[in-house]
């Protein structure tokens, strides 16, 4: 198992549910926000793309913009 493996998926699951809860109100208040996920962990940004993923530290080429 990779180093810190449970800590790193508890990690991005608290971010999951906070983005759900901003998705169904951008949803209501017909908003398109922008998303970025990291491809190593799966981390997502809302927002802007940051320099380096808080969890895995992957730099941001390592990211994919969802729209």
């Amino acid at each position: 198992m990779w180093p810190g493996g449970f800590s790193h998926s508890r990690d991005v699951e608290e971010k999951h549910a906070e983005l759900y809860k901003g998705a169904l109100e951008a949803m209501l208040a017909d908003m398109e926000p922008e998303y970025f996920v990291c491809q190593v962990c799966g981390y997502v940004f809302e927002k802007g793309l940051p320099e380096e993923c808080p969890i895995c530290r992957a730099n941001n080429k390592n990211f994919r913009k969802i729209v």
